[in-house]
């Protein structure tokens, strides 16, 4: 199993955002009561390994199962899945609970979506005719830190969805990602966005803010000064992150930038070069503070396709990387 990674170095208390994600997931498990059964999905595994320990599930009574096809084998009364809205996963838990009811068993069934339950996986329960034995419910997992200099957002067919697809329900998430950040964080002033998916996400951030509003009186001076979100279609262009950065530190002067960083990432990807972004439009917009007008001098950046990579940079100290997408691996939450 992974280990749970030390963020305490990190420029930004990421340790509170991962004690903030698993304080809603103990209350999850602490809302079903006595011993229960709690199946994962596979792609969730290697992030739940990186956000809590197996040995805090199991004392809070939990007896460990990753979901699949095959029915469920467990004596527990009460069976909790912890699941991605997708609709094949519905269809396996819709299977489970109907081979269960063939069998006479009487069980209840909970069913979290992360990081929110959707009308479609909904209509399958309905069609299946087992909503009636389930509760449904949120797990809001938008982001999590993997390291004191990453955070993820498990978007790995954000590229696909959106292009292919058509379906931009990516960039709400990335939006809320981006307001949970505000909420620990403070009201990011400056946004800065080039490409009609980033603009899309900042009049969703806007819209996410008027309905559950940052205090900025409460939260003090702003923690990150700019947020910078870049759209791209092309992947060949997308996957040029340290030419991305160079072009943005030349076009916009940010000073003190920690090299060291760049250059491991540089020894694993090849690399273009960087003048397809020199003379590139960036759509601005501020956003009020109110009485702080000075917020710190650190960047939020924020690449959103193919690859959603998003830039911390403390201008006064050194660089921070975030990735979006970046794959964890599956990490099998049994294995301790």
């Amino acid at each position: 199993m992974a280990q749970i990674p030390n963020v305490d170095n990190s420029p930004l208390n990421l340790a509170a955002l991962r004690e903030s994600s698993q304080k809603e997931l103990i209350n999850i498990l602490k809302n079903v009561r006595g011993k229960k059964c709690l199946v994962i999905d596979p792609k969730l595994g290697g992030s739940l390994s990186l956000l809590i320990q197996t040995s805090l599930l199991k004392e809070n009574g939990v007896e460990l199962r990753h979901l699949s096809a095959e029915p469920v084998q467990t004596e527990c009364s009460k069976v909790l899945y912890l699941v991605r809205p997708q609709l094949n996963l519905m269809k396996f838990i819709s299977s489970h609970i109907l081979n269960d009811v063939s069998k006479g068993l009487q069980k209840e069934y909970f069913v979290y979506f992360v990081p929110r339950r959707t009308v479609v996986c909904e209509k399958i329960f309905e069609d299946e005719k087992v909503r009636h034995l389930l509760t449904l419910g949120e797990y809001p997992l938008y982001i999590m830190p993997l390291d004191e200099d990453v955070l993820s957002c498990e978007l790995d067919t954000a590229f696909r969805e959106c292009l292919v697809d058509g379906d931009m329900s990516s960039l709400w998430h990335v939006a809320k990602a981006i307001h949970k950040l505000e909420l620990s964080f403070g009201v990011i002033p400056n946004l800065r966005a080039k490409g009609c998916g980033s603009a899309k996400i900042i009049d969703i951030l806007n819209s996410l803010e008027a309905e559950d509003p940052v205090n900025a009186a409460d939260m003090g001076i702003p923690e990150i000064n700019t947020l910078i979100l870049i759209d791209r279609e092309d992947a060949v262009i997308g996957s040029n992150t340290k030419a991305i950065l160079e072009s943005t530190q030349q076009v916009f002067g940010i000073s003190h930038f920690s090299e060291g960083k760049i250059s491991e990432v540089v020894e694993r990807q090849p690399w273009l070069g960087y003048d397809h972004f020199e003379g590139a439009t960036i759509h601005g917009k501020g956003r009020g503070l109110g009485g702080n007008a000075e917020a710190k001098e650190q960047w939020l950046w924020i690449d959103i396709s193919p690859n959603v990579i998003v830039m911390v940079e403390q201008l006064v100290t050194c660089g921070m990387m975030i990735d979006f997408t970046m794959p964890i691996a599956e990490e099998n939450l049994l294995s301790e």
